[in-house]
């Protein structure tokens, strides 16, 4: 895995979630790793190797293939790694766009 990967797993909730790899963790030579959501303040609880699914190849919507590995994808992950303030900006742009669905749907 590679900083900025999203990466499906098993959180200890049993929930699955996919975000963004961070770094590794070792503690007591048992080998940890740092997730976050892009529009997550705080970093996930450590999870460990066995509690991975996958890592994530492309997104298809309709005909299309959007690959994690086009420059969009790869600029978008550095922005949100590097400016964690993006995530908040993220965050209460997807709340004033569910309050205006909201509001339509009345």
């Amino acid at each position: 895995m590679k900083k900025g990967d999203i990466v499906l797993f098993y959180a200890s909730s049993s929930r699955l979630i996919a975000h963004r790899y961070y770094k590794e963790l070792k503690d007591d030579g048992k080998r940890r790793y740092l997730f976050k959501g892009d529009t997550n303040v705080c970093f996930d609880e450590p999870i460990y190797p066995e509690q991975i699914v996958g890592k994530l190849v492309y997104v298809q919507k309709r005909k299309y293939k959007l690959l994690v590995t086009g420059i969009l994808a790869k600029a978008w992950a550095g922005s949100i790694l590097r400016f964690p303030y993006l995530s908040d900006l993220l965050r209460t742009y997807l709340h004033i766009q569910q309050r205006e669905k909201g509001r339509r749907s009345q």
